[in-house]
């Protein structure tokens, strides 16, 4: 099973798989790396990344895509009216005030929200991911996100996962990828000071934000000092400014167009497919002009021009200027004065190829700190987020590295019932009483949960008392709406959750209550437990027993001793049960039913997508069999055709050619099936003659190569043969002789036949005679010899009895003495064996 690291851009999206062997990025069917962020709807399907981009040009108005800047966002926003320039559907708003984004499906529109479009990116781009690894389908997945994102634009991708069925173990922030990718090989290589943490600045310009990113790293963990964002600073602007630019020029040229190429969606779409190429072009040092060419701009005129390069260094002057602002306040949070005190500068991200950027770069950084690009560019992210899922996943086997991530924005606490003791959560947080709460009161509390820049992952832990259940609720505070980098966009939603808290009930009072709020490691923030605490009945002391006889009593007990020992003893905390409370969550966002309806809704579309795609594979079968077989029977099959077939095939083939290109270009599959089984049911014979003609000699070299091979056997003198009988010889001459005689009378026949008649022996046929003849024959030429009968064992000749006197005359002769049995010790030897059998006799009783 393999983990999968996720980067959903604004362009592009790529996916990345960790296993043993390593990251790999996953290749699409065009063996690319990158997949277009992007879905059109279209001839009543989806085309998803790699297809969207073939139809995208005359589909335009039906893509969605830029869903990563609009995924969880209200449509009041102050910069949706220019996310949306960069979408091709129209955006509406919802009932809820959210984005929604309305495009044609089946027979009329549909009004989707962002998270279904993300979802078929999801689901597109693991299925790339299958493909890539042989159907293997990632188990878990850790995405790539801005770390700008709100809590709300979190849950709202999280419920896209669970609408493309895709096991998210974690959001990641993509500046901690990108470290994480930087430092996990570095650690390993023991490449960082033991004595010092290693400080890098990470600057981050894709395709639409610019982020800037200061992490510490020590051999084994990393951690996020800061991370400051400008979430509208990237290449795409530039592609912007000089599209404009050339619309402008196209405008000057002429003055009778029938509309304005920068309003109309489609024609400004090629417009910036123009401006980012000539952007591109001019990027490399040396080059200091680009060519724009445009055909068929507007009302059938062509645009044709060129960019200098200090023409588009004063159209993106102002972008540049805004290159500051997030790196001087990273520098600032993190605590560092000078860029000098930095250890290293990493650029990553497309649009940091722009000379422009590059520059500006190096005029903050100073010669102080060397700027590098060690690594891929476009692909750091997708890599690091795979590393990530690793460190997490339990099928995933790695080195232990540790990641302390930083949250963007301070979160508030509404408590109902007003102001409650709040601090840190310990880890070994007792049930022992910590001190008395205060009692609910009228109105709401408002507390700070949590600053800008706390660590994700932090808990803190809410005490109060309570006769009924109760509300908690969390936001960002008005202040996070600001200009600076990483600030809230103006009229953004700055609810994050309710949590109801249930279960509070205590006879004769209130209750204790304790809650634990903090992020998970996606940086939403959760309830992670509520309890409440019911004392525990106190234990009563055994009464002291009387001196028993023969102890002696302690009389030398001065008066008030007793006394002064009870003042001495320590005071006993009460003790407390914990009873877990249930808390319901309430989030903005989708529902539970919304989202059961969007899961549903997304399978019936796979299942069209599906059903659309076989339905044109087997339309495009018909197309090339009547284009080839249109072809063959005045080439190929020329020989194995009759006229009457001629005339009546070519026909048939006209007839559905006309039929396809006009009633039939839309018909079902089933329909497209009917037909090009009527074809075949009329061109199949006249191919089969072809077939037969081709394959009929081989087929006869074959079966007689079998005959040959087991007659020979049949006849053999070999000893390895030696054992078969004649019966088993017998049965092998009349099968393959059988086989003989078929064999030339049916080629015999055949010879006299012409080439455009049906054939009277067939190449399946001899086939089948080849293996019915292995099937009799093969286990009689394989029957294994007869084992010999092993040879019967010589018995030993009986040695002669020696003569009476014999042995007397031995010891005569200077030999051993016989000697005499003593009856005593015959009678011992003959109670031992009555001894022995008595013993057996009392064991089977």
């Amino acid at each position: 099973m393999s983990v999968a690291g996720v980067d959903l851009g604004s362009a592009w999206c790529l996916i990345a798989t960790a296993a043993r062997g390593g990251v790999d990025v996953c290749l699409n069917e065009a063996s690319a790396r990158k997949n277009a962020a992007m879905v059109c709807f279209a001839d009543g399907q989806r085309h998803i990344g790699l297809n969207a981009e073939s139809v995208v040009r005359s589909n335009y108005l039906s893509t969605v895509n830029n869903m990563r800047n609009i995924i969880g966002r209200k449509f009041d926003e102050d910069d949706i009216p220019m996310q949306a320039t960069f979408c091709g559907a129209e955006l509406v708003p919802l009932e809820d005030g959210f984005v929604g984004v309305k495009v044609p499906y089946g027979d009329g529109e549909k009004v989707l929200r962002p998270e279904q479009v993300v979802a078929s990116l999801l689901g597109h781009l693991h299925s790339v991911a299958a493909n890539s690894k042989s159907g293997i389908v990632p188990r878990y997945t850790a995405i790539g996100i801005p770390s700008y994102y709100t809590d709300t634009q979190r849950r709202a991708l999280l419920n896209a996962c669970k609408i493309a069925d895709v096991n998210c173990l974690q959001l990641i922030h993509e500046s901690t990828a990108i470290a994480l990718e930087y430092g996990i090989f570095r650690s390993a290589r023991k490449e960082f000071p033991e004595d010092k943490e290693t400080k890098v600045l990470f600057l981050d310009m894709g395709a639409s934000d610019f982020t800037a990113t200061v992490v510490a790293f020590r051999n084994g963990e990393l951690r996020v000092l800061s991370s400051c964002s400008d979430r509208t600073l990237g290449g795409r602007l530039f592609d912007f400014a000089i599209a404009k630019k050339i619309c402008a020029d196209f405008k000057d040229k002429y003055k009778n167009l029938s509309g304005d190429p920068e309003k109309d969606k489609k024609t400004f779409y090629k417009v910036l497919q123009a401006a980012e190429k000539a952007k591109k072009t001019i990027s490399p040092h040396g080059v200091d002009e680009a060519p724009i060419y445009i055909e068929f701009l507007m009302d059938d005129y062509d645009f044709s021009g060129a960019l200098k390069l200090e023409e588009f260094n004063r159209l993106t002057a102002d972008l540049i200027e805004r290159i500051d602002g997030p790196i001087q306040q990273a520098l600032s949070e993190a605590g560092i004065d000078s860029p000098a005190e930095l250890d290293a500068v990493e650029v990553v991200g497309g649009a940091s190829r722009i000379r422009a950027v590059k520059e500006r770069f190096q005029q903050i950084i100073g010669d102080g700190c060397r700027i590098t690009t060690t690594m891929n560019a476009d692909e750091t992210v997708t890599r690091g987020a795979a590393m990530a899922c690793a460190l997490l996943a339990p099928v995933v086997r790695s080195m232990p590295f540790d990641i302390k991530d930083v949250y963007p924005f301070p979160v508030q606490l509404h408590i109902e019932g007003g102001a409650e003791a709040m601090g840190d959560a310990k880890e070994d947080d007792d049930d022992e009483d910590d001190g008395g709460a205060a009692p609910a009161s009228s109105g709401s509390a408002v507390q700070s949960l949590f600053d800008r820049g706390f660590t994700i992952g932090a808990t803190r832990k809410l005490v109060l008392r309570r006769q009924s259940s109760f509300n908690v609720s969390t936001t960002y505070p008005e202040t996070a709406h600001s200009n600076a980098a990483g600030g809230l966009p103006r009229n953004a939603n700055t609810a994050i959750a309710q949590f109801s808290v249930a279960g509070v009930s205590q006879e004769g009072g209130s209750s204790k209550i304790k809650v634990f709020l903090g992020t998970d490691t996606s940086g939403i923030v959760r309830v992670k437990e509520a309890v409440a605490l019911e004392p525990m009945p106190e234990e009563e002391k055994p009464a002291e027993e009387p001196a028993k006889d023969g102890e002696e009593m302690d009389v030398d007990k001065k008066e008030g001793e007793d006394s002064d020992a009870k003042e001495s003893a320590p005071v006993k905390k009460r003790k407390f049960r914990r009873r877990e409370l249930p808390v319901t969550t309430t989030a903005p966002g989708l529902t539970a039913a919304q989202l059961q309806e969007a899961c549903e809704l997304e399978q019936a579309m796979l299942a069209q997508d599906e059903e659309r795609r076989q339905t044109a594979n087997i339309k495009n079968d018909l197309e090339a069999y009547i284009y080839g077989q249109r072809d063959a029977i005045i080439d190929s099959l020329k020989e194995y055709i009759t006229a009457e077939e001629k005339e009546s095939f070519n026909k048939a083939l006209m007839e559905m050619e006309d039929w396809l290109y006009d009633d039939g270009y839309d018909a079902t599959k089933e329909v497209y099936l009917e037909k090009l089984a009527g074809l075949k049911k009329l061109g199949d014979p006249i191919n089969a003659r072809l077939f037969e003609s081709q394959n009929r000699q081989k087929a006869a070299d074959d079966l007689k190569s079998v005959i040959q091979s087991f007659m020979a056997v049949a006849n053999s003198t070999e000893s390895k043969y030696a054992h078969l009988g004649d019966d088993d010889r017998k049965t092998i001459r009349d099968e393959v002789s059988l086989a003989e005689d078929w064999l030339l009378a049916g080629l015999s026949n055949q010879s006299s036949l012409p080439l455009n008649q049906d054939p009277v022996i067939t190449v399946a046929q001899m086939q089948e005679r080849v293996q019915n003849i292995r099937r009799v024959c093969q286990p009689i030429a394989s029957k294994p010899k007869p084992k010999p009968k092993p040879a019967a064992k010589a018995e030993p000749e009986p040695e002669p009895e020696p003569a009476k006197g014999e042995n007397g005359d031995k010891g005569a002769e200077g030999g051993e003495e016989p000697m005499d049995s003593d009856p005593a010790d015959e009678n011992a030897g003959n109670e031992g064996k009555n001894a022995d059998n008595a013993e057996e006799m009392d064991v089977e009783k």
